[in-house]
């Protein structure tokens, strides 16, 4: 396993330990709504008392110069969805589990909140250390005979490790008084198996951003800026707005990404492009469900 993975996952055991038995006496200051924006993470953590049902959804592309109406903002095309649910271990940790039809891949996450931004300024930031370890169950495809490892000489063969991939990252955020918040989250971002002419890992570094522009409602943004960038990849971004009510979060927009998992739209996708009037259609549904407790 690569030594910056593990060395992360060192840090998340070594944080819990520290934070676990620790009570906060502070108001719930909260940045962002959910635990998502977009596709980027935040600093907030799943409720106590409950756990969180995901359902993130991507249709096709879609075409505002050809074929708009056709294809109705691509939902007669190839879409993508994720399946997740996401519990707490403690005010600070939760831990999740998802599964995405594109690659057909099942995802295992960790967030572990190390600063929480108090009201009265005390501690300005909120800073959460997220983990995410992916595993494909699709089908390898046939290998060809002509298909070598880098070295031209050993015959190149799949292997179980060839399906996991990875991603780590630091959450840093601010919420700037009533009504804006800002993130930012450098990545590293690993895959076992690279396609050819591909590399196996990125830096990255997302940004994302929230405009409450009413009680329950916000404008949301991401952008994410690839380092070593290689084959034509685009920089993902989106734009959306957000809607929550008392045990849903609501949230639709367009972006140039279609993939879910950082694993794959940080590495894989070129994706769609806003100058060419193409994005894609997407939408996240978070349903807390309550548990009550006796």
């Amino acid at each position: 396993m690569q030594k910056i993975f593990i060395v992360f996952n060192v840090c998340l055991f070594l944080s819990i330990t520290i934070l676990s038995g620790q009570e906060s006496g502070q108001e719930n200051f909260k940045a962002f709504r959910g635990t998502t924006l977009l596709n980027v993470k935040t600093t907030e953590n799943v409720p106590e008392k409950g756990f969180i049902f995901t359902i993130q959804h991507r249709f096709g592309l879609a075409d505002l110069q050809n074929e708009l109406l056709l294809d109705l903002f691509g939902m007669d095309l190839t879409s993508n969805i994720r399946f997740g649910f996401t519990v707490p271990l403690t005010r600070s940790t939760y831990i999740g589990v998802g599964r995405t039809k594109i690659g057909k891949n099942y995802d295992f996450e960790f967030n572990q909140i190390l600063l929480k931004q108090s009201p009265e300024k005390r501690i300005p930031l909120s800073i959460a250390l997220y983990t995410n370890a992916a595993i494909s169950s699709s089908e390898f495809p046939e290998v060809q005979p002509d298909n070598y490892f880098r070295d031209g000489i050993i015959p190149f063969s799949y292997n179980a490790h060839h399906r996991w991939s990875y991603l780590s990252q630091i959450i840093i955020s601010r919420k700037f008084g009533n009504w804006f918040s800002l993130l930012v989250s450098p990545s590293y971002v690993h895959q076992n198996l690279a396609d050819p002419g591909e590399y196996n890992k990125r830096w990255v570094i997302p940004f994302g951003a929230e405009i409450r522009t009413g009680l329950f409602s916000s404008i949301i943004f991401e952008y994410a800026h690839l380092f070593d960038n290689f084959n034509g990849r685009d920089n993902p971004y989106g734009i959306g707005w957000e809607y929550q009510t008392a045990s849903h979060l609501f949230q639709i927009f367009i972006s140039n990404k279609n993939n879910i998992l950082g694993q794959n739209y940080l590495m894989k996708e070129i994706g769609a492009d806003f100058g060419d009037y193409t994005f894609f259609l997407g939408f996240n549904l978070h349903r807390t469900l309550w548990v009550k407790k006796n």
